[in-house]
């Protein structure tokens, strides 16, 4: 027997199947809070079915801990934007624009899976237009929330070593100066730039570079506080950021960890390898009350320990590294353009041979006249020629130049010796550039010697190994330049095919007067013969150190006592007055 169907059942009735089949999760509460649909995919999100929840007022425990409205009561309760934002917060809920009364917004259910849900809550009217229930609709918007956080992510950090990347950093800064303002307390800027990591990149390759990098990362990781924030700058350089603690004293304690954090050796492509770390720091308020101007400053600082320091180390800022930084930035301005402009020009320095004073050949110096301001140091701008790549480009063209003059002066047996920098030894290709070079002026591979120092040898044994045989196999002279100043070890030393070592300087200054450098020169000597290498001494200036090397059994000289370095015409001048030989030592 059929019952008779009313108007009013027959349209709950469709509305249940409507609110039941709708796929996002929905309810809808009377006027009175009761709930009176409950769908399916609300079940399903909840965990509460419909014959628990239709019937109660109770909405709030399908999502809640604790008892608490949900938007649609809200809506029902004709609250206004206080209550709602008190409740759900600002940015997270807002007035829906249609119709009036209604409520949407984000909210996060199921907190241990987050979940996040657009939360839709609108009044139902009835015909005079007076609330007579409210609906709520959840849809989820967790892809979209995950891929917003991931770009978020993304957008702040560095996707090689996960660190913090400028413009967090930046914003970091900034927040803490704003905090440091009210506190009066200072705040810490330390920039560590990795010194060698483009002769890393450039000869083991960026596969390396990258590792080294990430090591890196850890290792300043690991040297700072939770508080901290430690950034990737950018290329090699990192910043880090002490909000707190940052007097100087600490500032200066945590540079000195990184230096030594980052001079452990890093186990790259099976082999340990070293770079080391120039450090600059600023703090506020002392160098700067902006993050633009401590960041500025800290870098300055940094860059001028690269510039002076071989090895490492931290300096402070202050307004002489400013200026220092000006030159620099000037300096490598204007040597893009000094090849191109001819503002390069070789010098060269004789070398002579003790047992007879012959005159045996000269080493080429790199020198740059400026045309507005003059002679350059080469301690000014060879650094910065090193630093941009350029010193592989002019490296080959004082090559070039140096075996010109030395086929000039072939009739005198002159042969041309020439430094060559650790960017043109990573180089896979040298022998073949300098192949090129010897070729297109026709000459013999006997006319040129190539000058590498110790601690480029060190940097890659292996490697420079390999390429400077290649060099000794196609004829070209090798000379160890510097000798006593690094940290080579003579195992590795008789592996080289090293044909002259240059004993430095630094150890012949003192040679008459100084018992020690006397004895480090005669154990050089005494090391170098037994090895069946030649022996040249820089920086000879007097006839007594002279006399001494001489008397140790040292094969050559070069200093200011033979001549200083001259021009080309001058170098001329010099051997024709002096003809093949020298005045040799009574």
């Amino acid at each position: 027997m059929a019952f008779p169907v009313t108007a009013w059942e027959e349209v709950e009735y469709r509305l249940s199947q409507v609110v039941d089949a709708n796929p996002l999760p929905m309810f809808v509460l009377a006027a009175d809070h009761t709930v009176t649909h409950w769908n399916r995919a609300c079940a399903d999100l909840s965990g509460h079915g419909a014959e628990e929840m239709v019937g109660t007022r109770e909405a709030w425990r399908a999502f809640y801990t604790a008892p608490r409205p949900v938007l649609a009561n809200l809506v029902l309760d004709g609250a206004d934007d206080e209550v709602v934002r008190s409740l759900f917060g600002e940015k997270i809920v807002c007035p829906s624009t249609a119709p009036h009364g209604g409520w949407e917004g984000i909210e996060v259910y199921s907190q241990e899976r987050k979940r996040w849900f657009n939360v839709t809550a609108l009044p139902i009217l009835d015909l005079r237009e007076r609330v007579a229930g409210a609906m709520q609709i959840m849809r989820d918007i967790t892809a979209d929330k995950h891929y917003e956080v991931e770009l978020e992510y993304h957008a702040t950090h560095d996707p090689l070593t996960d660190l913090p990347n400028r413009a967090l950093l930046v914003d970091r800064l900034d927040q803490a100066l704003r905090a440091a303002e009210r506190s009066r307390r200072p705040v810490g800027v330390i920039c560590v730039g990795l010194d060698g990591f483009k002769v890393v990149n450039d000869g083991f390759g960026h596969q390396a570079g990258d590792q080294l990098l990430r090591e890196a990362a850890l290792r300043l990781r690991s040297c700072v506080r939770d508080g901290d924030t430690v950034a990737r700058f950018g290329g090699d350089e990192f910043v880090i950021l002490l909000a707190e603690q940052a007097n100087r004293e600490t500032l200066a304690t945590l540079a000195e960890r990184c230096v030594a954090a980052i001079g452990a050796p890093f186990y790259l492509q099976g082999q340990d390898t070293f770079v080391t770390a120039s450090v600059g720091i600023a703090f506020s308020p002392d160098n700067g009350k902006t993050g633009a101007v401590l960041l500025n400053g800290a870098r300055n600082a940094m860059h001028l320990v690269k510039a002076l320091r071989r090895g490492g180390g931290h300096l402070f800022f202050d307004g002489s590294v400013s200026h220092g930084a000006k030159e620099r930035a000037t300096i490598r301005s204007a040597l893009v353009k000094a090849l191109d402009r001819g503002e390069f020009s070789v010098h060269f320095q004789p070398k002579g041979r003790l047992s007879d004073g012959a005159l045996t050949g000269f080493e080429a110096l790199l020198r740059w006249t400026h045309g507005t301001v003059g002679s350059v140091s080469p301690a000014k701008f060879i650094p910065l020629l090193e630093e941009s790549g350029q010193i592989v480009e002019v490296g080959e063209w004082v090559v070039g130049e140096s075996v010109r003059q030395a086929l000039r002066w072939r009739n005198q047996g002159l042969a041309a010796a020439v430094n060559i920098s650790a960017r043109q030894l990573w180089q896979l290709d040298l022998p073949t550039r300098i192949a090129g070079i010897l070729d297109s002026l026709g000459a013999s591979p006997d006319c040129l010697e190539l000058e590498i120092t110790e601690s480029m040898l060190m940097d890659d044994p292996e490697l420079a190994i390999r390429t400077l045989r290649t060099l000794s196999d196609m004829g070209i002279r090798l000379s160890l330049d510097d000798f006593g100043t690094g940290y080579s070890s003579l195992s590795y030393l008789k592996r080289f095919p090293i044909g002259t070592i240059k004993v430095d300087r630094s150890f012949v200054a003192d040679l008459t007067t100084n018992r020690d450098d006397l004895e480090i020169v005669r154990a050089i000597v005494t090391m170098g013969r037994s090895l069946g290498r030649k022996i040249v001494a820089e920086g000879v200036e007097t006839e007594d150190q002279r006399q001494v090397l001489k008397d140790l059994g040292c094969d050559e000289i070069q200093g200011y006592l033979l001549s200083r370095p001259l021009a080309a015409e001058d170098f001329e001048r010099f051997v024709l007055r002096s003809g093949p030989r020298l005045a040799p030592a009574e």
